[in-house]
């Protein structure tokens, strides 16, 4: 018998996550379908909270927040500021981290403000007291962050998506983390409580693995600014 599994999860876990941990729970199950299927945070919380039954497990940024459907807790992203090579700005403390006030004046490539990590760098700059004119705006992280290595601006993102840009680009971009910066958390979501089933649990450990084994290490640090 096949037992078909539907998951769902933002662009960025979507390219970065799912396929090693797909990978990994095949290796483990025999007789399951699955179809991996990519939304943002936002429209996965609206489907499950309307439980229209279109995905067993999703994926996100951020917390459930006033939607009511389940949540596992998983991780958390470090956020990093992506951002032109040759502005050349300094990092400060034993982390390389940059103080966002070391960005007045520049341009800033925004994210949707319906989105976790889109908020979250809005809320940092105004905390920073910054407030750029922002005159490019990107539907997705990793858009944003291949912008930034056009010399189009900065982008604060999840670190999954400012490495992926850094290795793309590693000679017209920098990647540091932000000093004073949260992580963002790494949520699993389902429609109701009873849908944790064991297929759906060991998928989430499974992401689990595989998200951990993305973030830097504490060895090799926060992959600083070039």
């Amino acid at each position: 018998e096949v037992t078909q599994l539907r998951v769902v999860a933002t662009q960025t876990l979507t390219e970065s996550v799912i396929p090693c941990t797909v990978q990994r729970f095949v290796a483990d199950h025999r007789g399951y379908d699955i179809d991996a299927l990519t939304d943002s945070s936002n429209g996965i919380l609206e489907s499950m909270d309307l439980r229209t039954d279109e995905f067993d497990l999703g994926f996100i940024f951020g917390d459930v927040g006033d939607h009511g459907v389940h949540q596992v807790d998983i991780a958390a992203s470090p956020l990093y500021c992506v951002y032109p090579a040759d502005w050349k700005l300094q990092t400060s403390t034993a982390r390389n981290e940059l103080d966002l006030k070391a960005l007045s004046s520049r341009p800033y490539i925004g994210l949707s403000e319906t989105e976790p990590v889109g908020q979250i760098g809005r809320s940092l700059i105004l905390d920073a007291g910054l407030s750029p004119e922002i005159h490019i705006r990107a539907q997705n992280h990793r858009l944003a962050g291949e912008m930034a290595a056009r010399g189009l601006g900065y982008a604060l993102l999840d670190y999954l998506s400012a490495a992926a840009v850094a290795s793309n680009n590693s000679n017209t971009v920098s990647i540091a983390p932000i000093a004073g910066a949260d992580p963002i958390p790494i949520t699993a979501v389902l429609a109701r409580a009873n849908d944790l089933t064991r297929k759906t649990r060991n998928f989430i450990e499974h992401f689990t693995a595989a998200f951990q084994q993305a973030l830097p290490s504490p060895k090799n640090g926060q992959r600083g600014a070039k």
